[in-house]
């Protein structure tokens, strides 16, 4: 038996090697790889997305930095408490969910018009949840366990991009002239990557 044999076996004999509680190398290894996809690439993504939007609408953004500025002082740290105390914020990182960043969950559709509140929805129209309960989290017993963390991470990322800085766009790019083109995989991520350049506030 070669040395390059030998190294083929000790792998296999480790791959099959089962711990204490049955799991093999190879569980532990799809385990972790599972953990990165849904901890951190879907958060990077909807944050991705935020931004974009942001951007895309200046006049959202301006509402936005004007929120920030009533509630945190000038120089002051955001805290995870200051979140509640952002509502505007939090609405536009909920719409943000019109690019759903697990694009293989089933989608809710309305099954025929109905009236809420005054307002029609059409028969066929993508209904969200009031908050993130339902939507990329699902609900019930197979929710997502970090759907907390994931909130205020998503949340505290994009209110510490905004609140230092301005942003612009390269090359003189016009907000309407942003691609926001969606490219499909195991999360949506745009089909352009973001690119924006970050200003240090002088007030």
């Amino acid at each position: 038996m070669n040395a390059r044999q030998g190294w083929g076996e000790t792998q296999n004999q480790q791959t099959n090697c089962e711990g204490p509680d049955g799991l093999t190398r190879l569980d532990v290894k799809l385990l972790i790889v599972e953990i990165f996809i849904a901890g951190t690439d879907t958060s990077t993504s909807t944050v991705e997305w935020v931004m974009a939007e942001l951007l895309h609408n200046p006049t959202i953004l301006s509402k936005g930095k004007q929120e920030l500025s009533e509630i945190i002082t000038p120089g002051g740290i955001i805290q995870e408490q200051d979140i509640a105390r952002l509502p505007y914020l939090t609405a536009v990182i909920k719409e943000t969910r019109m690019h759903q960043t697990s694009p293989l969950l089933l989608p809710h559709l309305a099954e025929q018009d109905v009236d809420i509140q005054g307002y029609t929805i059409p028969k066929h129209t993508r209904i969200w949840g009031n908050d993130f309960k339902f939507t990329p989290f699902s609900a019930g017993r197979r929710i997502c366990p970090g759907m907390n963390l994931a909130l205020r991470k998503v949340a505290l990322i994009v209110v510490n991009l905004i609140k230092p800085f301005d942003w612009k766009l390269p090359n003189g790019m016009a907000p309407e002239d942003m691609g926001m083109t969606e490219k499909f995989g195991v999360t949506l991520r745009k089909a352009e990557p973001l690119v924006a350049i970050p200003l240090r506030k002088t007030t």
